[in-house]
């Protein structure tokens, strides 16, 4: 997106999206998926911040290798563990596995198109591969490498926004933005439509990546992964004048909440949430396909009086 800017100082983060008044501060150690994660695997040092021993020699893909196990020389690393994998000829980094303190993979990293520049061979294409999702991806490129010299005062958090800054932009943009892919769903649509009562102050939000919250100064975010067959029923709506947001219809925002939160078909619950039972037909449509949403759909038309 155009005029996004970001700030990297170890392990924090400042995010700048246009129309914000201020940058968002962000934690790296809790940001795993997205471009803020991409940049952070992109800027990462290897020799500085990880130490790094032989094991073994292995073909990739035809190529003879040397496997390295890099591990963290600091215990806040996003990633403890690194496979590298470096061909044995030319010493090019050709691929890279990022492991979580738990020992899980997160992601795994793909070099290639190497392109001579500024005196070196370099690569030019970096893809990286969601582990959580083998449909999810992200594919980084670069052109036009040279060396220029910025001053110090561009390295803090205020340099990223334009003084004349005066838009705010809505909480449902922000969300689409901090986790592309994301559509905005559950109770926040919901509210939005006056079909429950209540405030939500939390922005819910659907993705195929990896489940996580967002606290910023615009706002609280979170996100409930879903498998991809249960992704969809959203568009691109407008939010404010000059701002547009995936959202999902009140159906399908409905559907995603029976889907995803714990005994969500209860009676007990559904009567709980207090749905504008006038317009229950409007919500029922999605309620299919799982005998979770059935019981949902049966339990909501005899609350309505629906036959």
């Amino acid at each position: 997106f155009a005029g996004r800017r970001m700030l990297m100082l170890e392990r924090e983060a400042w995010l700048y999206l246009p129309g914000s008044r201020e940058p968002m501060h962000v934690f790296l150690l809790n940001v795993v998926t997205g471009e803020v994660a991409s940049g952070d695997i992109a800027r990462t040092d290897l020799s500085r911040q990880y130490a790094a021993s032989l094991l073994r020699e292995e073909d990739l893909r035809g190529t003879p290798c040397y496997l390295l196990e890099l591990t963290s020389r600091a215990p806040g690393s996003t990633y403890s563990r690194i496979l590298y994998w470096v061909s044995k000829n030319r010493f090019r980094p050709l691929k890279a596995e990022f492991y979580a303190v738990s020992g899980r993979l997160m992601k795994t990293g793909w070099f290639d198109q190497y392109r001579q520049s500024l005196g070196d061979l370099r690569p030019t294409r970096l893809v990286l591969e969601d582990a959580g999702d083998s449909g999810y991806r992200s594919v980084m490129e670069f052109h036009n490498f040279r060396r220029v010299h910025l001053a110090e005062s561009k390295f803090v958090p205020d340099a990223l926004a334009p003084p004349f800054q005066k838009v705010r932009p809505h909480p449902f943009l922000v969300t689409n933005r901090l986790v592309p892919g994301s559509y905005v769903s559950l109770q926040s649509v919901l509210a939005q439509h006056s079909l429950i009562p209540e405030y939500v102050p939390v922005v819910a939000s659907v993705t195929l990546g990896r489940p996580g919250e967002w606290k910023t100064p615009l706002g609280v975010f979170q996100y409930q992964h879903v498998q991809r067959a249960r992704f969809g029923g959203y568009s691109l709506q407008a939010v404010v004048p000059g701002q547009q947001a995936y959202i999902a219809s009140p159906a399908q925002a409905l559907a995603d909440l029976v889907y995803l939160v714990p005994g969500a078909d209860d009676p007990g619950y559904l009567s709980e949430l207090r749905l504008d039972l006038d317009r229950v037909d409007e919500l029922l449509g999605r309620l299919t396909d799982r005998p979770k949403l059935d019981r949902a759909r049966r339990r909501l038309s005899r609350l309505a009086g629906v036959a």
